[in-house]
């Protein structure tokens, strides 16, 4: 959830904290992600801007770009933050990497 503009951790009063850094296994990597997203904030704040001005989107489908390469009108597995930055995501557990396609 690093790219995602709005990111949050839900749960419930009296249950185990859930905050990724409390994990050993993962609070370096959560470091680095968390870092990355206050570095891209001028960004987002930027494209917040704009879709608050013109209706534009913050996080969009690759094909809202693209539109005229028919391989980014089905895929699903990727998104573009603004018309610039693509990401795509691990979605599969254990996977260590991914297949993008670039435009």
């Amino acid at each position: 959830g690093a790219f995602y503009p709005f990111s949050r951790n839900h749960n419930e009063k009296g249950a185990s904290p859930q905050e990724f850094y409390l994990w050993p296994q993962v609070k370096d990597i959560a470091r680095v992600a968390l870092r990355m997203r206050y570095d891209l904030l001028p960004f987002y704040y930027t494209l917040f801007h704009w879709a608050h001005i013109d209706g534009s989107t913050v996080v969009r489908p690759l094909f809202f770009e693209f539109t005229s390469d028919p391989t980014t009108w089905s895929l699903d597995r990727q998104f573009l933050v603004g018309a610039s930055l693509l990401v795509s995501p691990v979605l599969e557990q254990g996977a260590r990497s991914v297949v993008a396609y670039f435009p």
